[in-house]
């Protein structure tokens, strides 16, 4: 048994967290946390990983975890987190992966959307992309204009 010696009346009270997910956006993340685990559901491996927020400063020390299936049953759940896996490494400048702690500490732009709550899961935040931390930030693509209608000179015969 391991001995506390815990003084709750010392400690500093908790604060609160946020109860809303991270908004969708790009964020400047930190990598503090990265751990290969087995799947719950037995069917491989996963590389799990936590991000903590530096940028933008309104949401600094926000959390966002992700996992990536790195061996999996699936072919095609391993071919998806495998290229998820590649596109970090690329943003953050690792050309060989040896082990899970090598992404300890590295800075990277994460861009995340909004999972819908399902079931008994709350909505959350979702990484669905990695950039540079140098990289700018992406500007959504402008809307296509509308086709405009014919005039009645460019209208052909029928």
């Amino acid at each position: 048994m391991a001995e506390l010696n815990f003084n709750a009346s010392e400690a500093p009270a908790r604060q609160p967290r946020a109860s809303t997910p991270l908004p969708a956006g790009v964020y400047t993340a930190e990598i503090t946390s990265a751990d290969v685990k087995p799947l719950k559901s037995g069917r491989g491996t996963g590389l799990s990983l936590e991000y903590t927020i530096i940028d933008p400063e309104e949401h600094a020390n926000r959390k966002v975890w992700q996992h990536i299936n790195v061996k999996h049953d699936s072919a095609q759940a391993e071919e998806i987190g495998l290229g998820e896996l590649k596109e970090l490494c690329d943003a953050i400048g690792i050309a060989i992966l040896k082990e899970s702690d090598e992404l300890f500490g590295k800075i990277v732009r994460i861009q995340t959307k909004v999972r819908a709550a399902q079931g008994d899961y709350s909505a959350r935040a979702e990484v669905n992309g990695y950039m540079a931390a140098g990289a700018p930030t992406p500007k959504a693509a402008p809307a296509a204009p509308a086709a405009a209608a014919p005039k009645p000179w460019q209208r052909s015969a029928a």
